[in-house]
């Protein structure tokens, strides 16, 4: 049974906070991390597949992604003048924490390939025509974007990811 709750993905935002500090909070936790990390899983997995459904689609996903992750470092660009220090370092903390919660979905894969064989019996053949990486990549992909692409840029704007 599947069950939806719109209150689970809701933020709790700190009541203290302006309304320019909370859209500053979802732009970093939304666009800036998450739409980041999803674009570049997206395109590792664009680029694994094999299948031109699956590819049809993934570019898709892909080209849409993108433009998400875009307007996050954008927003970033035109705030960032006005941000204090505090702030800052709050959105720091803020992308801190939406790469942890990230990081599980990365760090509990443990399939392994051996002879085009996954270690649950699947062929990769058939995993990637599915739009799947191997596992490995995902991990690899994950932290790379991490530090290039979220940490990396955000530090460029005064705003250090502890």
């Amino acid at each position: 049974r599947l069950s939806y709750s719109p209150g689970a993905f809701a933020v709790a935002f700190d009541p203290s906070l302006s309304y320019l500090q909370r859209a500053s909070e979802l732009i970093v936790r939304v666009c800036c991390v998450g739409e980041t990390l999803s674009f570049a899983l997206l395109s590792g997995c664009l680029r694994a597949t094999s299948h031109p459904l699956t590819r049809a689609v993934l570019t898709t996903l892909v080209q849409e992604e993108a433009l998400h992750g875009r307007l996050g470092f954008l927003y970033l660009d035109w705030i960032a003048p006005d941000l204090d220090a505090a702030e800052k370092d709050r959105l720091g903390r803020v992308a801190r924490e939406a790469l942890d919660a990230q990081a599980p979905l990365w760090e509990k894969l443990r399939s392994t390939t051996k002879d085009g064989v996954t270690s649950e019996g699947f062929l990769l053949e058939h995993v990637t025509e599915l739009g799947w990486m191997e596992s490995r990549d995902y991990v690899t992909v994950s932290q790379e974007t991490a530090e290039t692409q979220v940490r990396a840029p955000l530090s460029r704007l005064g705003i250090r990811v502890p």
